[in-house]
């Protein structure tokens, strides 16, 4: 297996891994998946942080993906702690529960510390990711790249606008997921 960070050639096969990824997966109030629109849309959005988008292949084949954007801790006097955020997380259903998805979190975490990110805040399974060190946070999950990175930093969170345009943009996704699916 190869880990290495994604390519512009590398975006269809990481966008049919995601959606056979989330495929099988039923979320309340929604039918199907998004988040490969998710991640077409989010490669055009200036939160989308291409050094953390990596992928794991095997024989060439992508079988593990995640990727990253900037988010915000917004606080109550409305200053603003960064923040990055990834998702989707993806592994090809025939290869889970075999450690992909926490080598491409170990990697990332590395990577970002590297450019510099302090920490990450997501939505999760908290008992996987629990597991990883991330740490509850009200609803969220938050790790600490930098220990301390989050002290005295109670607040909302902000992701980018790309979430929720890939959840609320029906004629745009109706549009994509046609041509996506032929």
């Amino acid at each position: 297996m190869t880990i290495r960070q994604a390519k512009a050639e590398d975006n269809q096969a990481i966008e049919e891994l995601i959606y056979r990824t989330f495929q099988p997966v039923v979320l309340e109030g929604r039918t199907g998946t998004r988040e490969h629109y998710l991640a077409h849309l989010m490669r055009q959005d200036a939160a989308y942080i291409p050094e953390l988008d990596w992928l794991i292949l095997k024989n060439e084949e992508p079988i593990g993906h995640i990727m990253y954007s900037h988010g915000d801790i917004i606080h109550n006097d409305q200053t603003k702690t960064p923040v990055i955020v990834f998702g989707p997380l993806s592994v090809d259903p025939n290869y889970q529960k075999q450690g992909i998805g926490k080598q491409l979190i170990a990697e990332t975490i590395f990577k970002a510390q590297t450019l510099g990110h302090k920490a990450i805040i997501i939505t999760g399974h908290p008992e996987y990711y629990q597991a990883l060190g991330f740490v509850p946070a009200d609803a969220l999950l938050a790790y600490e790249i930098v220990p301390g990175a989050l002290d005295n930093k109670a607040g909302r969170w902000q992701y980018a606008e790309v979430f929720n345009q890939a959840e609320i943009d029906q004629t745009g996704f109706e549009k994509y997921q046609n041509n996506f699916l032929n």
